[in-house]
């Protein structure tokens, strides 16, 4: 007469894992996986608020700019500041 023996692995205590500790592992590993998904969802999410913010800052930038231009010939004190403040404008949102 022949038998088979199953060899179970042993946990962490050294004793077979049963059941509730495979089940256990699998909710651990679900949670873990489940929370970096959020996290990258959250960074992605993020990522994409940044760039919108800083295509528009550049946007309103080269918006100053153009007026900046406009009034460079006649009063190019007010152009200067204007040009100053665009750039510190895109440095704020870009930089």
């Amino acid at each position: 007469m022949s038998s088979i023996a199953y060899n179970r692995r042993a946990g962490k205590t050294g004793r077979p894992l049963g059941i509730v500790d495979v089940l256990s592992k699998i909710v651990e590993t679900a949670t873990v996986s489940v929370g970096h998904w959020m996290q990258s969802r959250r960074e992605a999410r993020l990522a994409q608020v940044r760039s919108a913010s800083a295509q528009e800052a550049v946007h309103d930038a080269a918006a100053v700019r153009r007026l900046a231009n406009a009034h460079r010939h006649s009063s190019p004190g007010f152009a200067s500041d204007l040009y100053a403040a665009a750039d510190q404008h895109e440095l704020k949102h870009l930089g």
